[in-house]
């Protein structure tokens, strides 16, 4: 048997080029392979560390006598137990004694924690933050099904890697078809022949796969220093790389070698043998391509449908491509069509942190609600911020708010969605005056803010009177039509408010009229909640009528220039962001997660290029191998007087048809499986 395989290295290093193409184009699909389980499994279980660290326990419980404690310490499947002090973050209370264990296996963790709940009737809880990276817990199955998905997709890889040892070792067993007879002429068994396959299959298919591991790790390691991540080797990692390869390479090479198992000696030796005896002359009948390429395209879509198997695996292989990347191209250009929305909906300045002040909140206990002066000055010295200024807000009731608040068949509510909150404008035909809203949030802008208010201005002048004021009269607020339209931003018109209007509102049992002698289209840092009315006065006027000075501001804003924000400011805030009381923007949170979603739709997209181009590779070497069955047909076009150079053209319209019918099916299937999601 030896020798036989001697002859498969020979065969390998008489097809050299070949031989070194296939080998570099299994180690690409390896390598990537190996890099993105090498970094997903160092993410992994570095962040299962971390919370060891941080947390090292997988189940604690609270026994009250002390024989219980004992009874689980003391259990077969218990690794280490300790006592210490628990703090219940829904209870906001601490146990002293409670008890904290970690098991010999940590993936039964649930089974574990049942059986000691119903044997000793004790009240415990799993740690919900480490057991889910034992595939554990209230999150464990969607960590299973998230690991699952991942591994599936991960074998992509590995069937497009072994797909270009199948094609070149098919091409190989074509070209050597007669040497096989031969040997099965002076004796060589057909298990003998196969060995020769699997051989060839073989060499290529490890060399390519250890290649391809070496470049993977570099590449994470490379990788993992911009992460900030410490990049290690995982035998899981290794050991799915070689089975889904390995595994997969079996039964491809099992298909090749059919061909040598059932081979004829005589039939081998025979030149003819690629010419089918069983082949009829089909009628002619000139398809599409006739009509568009001449005879040259009739000739090759012919050839094409001549191998239907071959020829429809082809067409899908690149339809299925383009699919995913016309779907991922569409879907990314609609996410940069409503970030470039978002920017134009932002304020001028996009951050802030401000409670109002009422006739219930004053100016201390304002401030009170706002982030530690830590966080904010974080923020403030953060090198992305370009201006900062002080909020002044304060809500003041307006006398005739029936009046005041006449709008159009808009009436504004308060439903929750999802636990949250949501100010809605319902379009209904509602009377005058049946809006909800009963007070005015009052802005103090100084002489910058109102220049930069002056774009907004649509009526009268931002230089008022002591007694003047200018009125907001547009606001955003979510418009639904009925129970199941979904919820959409937009812009209405809350008043029927002209200029030289009056208005009286009071704070604090101070009353004064309002002229209006300014209208400006909308706030221009969106600090109006949704549905509520505002108005600006110059901010001397303002500290005028709410007694206020400069110190007694209750909030801050920031400029920031959020198409380049750095991820560091983002994470900064939202440090802060859950733990505030007061109003606050989530700008940055929106931001984050528009970058996030097109990093994500970028990375998918090189994964459908890198997919079409390893196809490509692979219809390469099957066109390779097409075109050397049909060596025998060129020969014959030749004699009757075919040039070469119309040769080239009919085998050139073959790709251009398949390029042609993949384009065609792929557009219908990207747009056809985009446009109902869309929706």
């Amino acid at each position: 048997m030896d020798h036989y395989n001697n002859l498969a290295i020979k065969y390998l290093q008489c097809q050299k080029k070949r031989t070194i193409l296939t080998i570099v184009g299994v180690m690409l699909s390896a390598g990537l392979l190996f890099f993105i389980l090498t970094l997903y499994f160092s993410f992994f279980f570095q962040s299962r560390d971390a919370v060891r660290e941080a947390e090292n326990y997988e189940l604690v419980f609270f026994p009250e006598d002390p024989a219980v404690t004992a009874s689980i310490i003391n259990l077969d499947y218990v690794k280490e137990a300790y006592s210490g002090k628990y703090y219940d973050v829904n209870e906001h209370a601490y146990t002293v004694d409670a008890l904290y264990i970690n098991l010999n296996n940590p993936y039964k963790i649930n089974s574990c924690f049942e059986k000691i709940t119903q044997t000793y009737d004790v009240r415990g809880m799993i740690n919900e933050r480490l057991a889910p990276y034992y595939l554990q817990g209230d999150g464990g199955n969607e960590v299973y099904i998230i690991l699952i998905l991942f591994l599936f997709l991960s074998f992509i890889f590995a069937i497009i890697g072994v797909g270009i040892i199948r094609n070149t070792i098919q091409l190989n067993t074509i070209e050597q078809i007669k040497d096989y007879g031969i040997l099965r002429c002076i004796g060589a068994t057909g298990k003998q022949l196969e060995s020769i396959i699997y051989s060839m299959g073989a060499i290529q298919e490890l060399a390519g796969v250890l290649l391809g591991m070496v470049l993977g790790y570099i590449s994470a390691v490379i990788a993992g220093c911009f992460l900030h991540m410490k990049v290690r080797i995982y035998m899981i990692a290794i050991a799915y790389v070689l089975v889904v390869f390995l595994g997969d390479l079996y039964f491809v090479m099992k298909e090749n070698s059919k061909l040598v198992r059932k081979i004829s000696p005589i039939a081998a030796v025979n030149d003819n043998q690629s010419r089918s005896s069983k082949q009829k002359i089909a009628r002619h009948r000139r398809n599409i391509f006739g009509l568009m390429f001449g005879v040259d395209g009739d000739y090759a879509y012919k050839s094409l449908v001549a191998n239907k198997r071959r020829f429809f695996k082809s067409v899908a292989s690149f339809a299925l491509g383009i699919a995913a990347f016309v779907g991922i191209a569409t879907m990314l250009q609609g996410l940069k069509n409503y970030e470039q929305q978002f920017y134009s909906e932002c304020g001028e300045y996009e951050v802030y942190f401000y409670e109002p002040i009422t006739e219930e909140v004053d100016p201390d206990m304002a401030k009170g609600k706002m982030p530690s002066k830590e966080a904010l000055k974080k923020i403030t010295e953060h090198r992305d911020v370009k201006k900062i200024k002080s909020i002044y807000a304060t809500s003041f009731t307006a006398k005739n708010q029936e009046e005041f608040l006449t709008h159009y068949d808009d009436t504004f509510v308060e439903e929750t969605y999802g636990g949250e909150v949501i100010r809605e404008v319902r379009r209904t035909k509602s009377e005058k005056g049946m809006a909800l809203c009963s007070s005015v949030n009052v802005l103090g802008y100084d002489k910058e803010e109102m220049q930069d208010t002056e774009k907004y201005l649509i009526a009268g002048t931002l230089d008022v009177s002591k007694d003047g004021i200018i009125l907001v009269q547009n606001a955003r607020a979510y418009k639904k039509n009925d129970d199941d339209a979904p919820l959409e931003a937009d812009v209405y018109r809350l008043t029927d408010y002209e200029l030289g209007d009056e208005l009286e509102l009071t704070f604090h049992g101070k009353t004064k009229k309002y002229t209006i002698e300014g209208i400006v289209e909308i706030e221009k840092d969106n600090l109006a909640q949704y549905g509520f009315i505002s108005a600006i006065l110059p901010l001397e006027y303002y500290f005028d009528i709410t007694g206020f000075s400069e110190s007694d501001a209750n909030g801050i804003k920031y400029q920031i220039d959020i198409k380049y924000v750095a991820s560091d400011l983002v994470e900064l805030f939202d440090n802060i962001y859950f733990e505030s009381e007061c109003y606050c923007s989530d700008v940055l949170m929106m931001l984050q997660m528009i970058k996030s979603s097109k990093k994500t739709m970028f990375y998918v997209g090189l994964f459908v290029v890198f997919v079409l181009t390893m196809s490509s590779l692979n219809i390469i070497n099957t066109t390779a191998s097409n075109l050397h069955q049909r060596r025998f047909e060129f020969m014959q076009l030749r004699v009757i007087g075919v040039s070469v150079k119309r040769l080239r053209k009919m085998i050139m319209l073959e790709g251009v048809i398949t390029t042609i019918l993949s384009n065609v099916i792929g557009d219908l299937i990207g747009f056809g499986v985009l446009v109902p999601i869309m929706k």
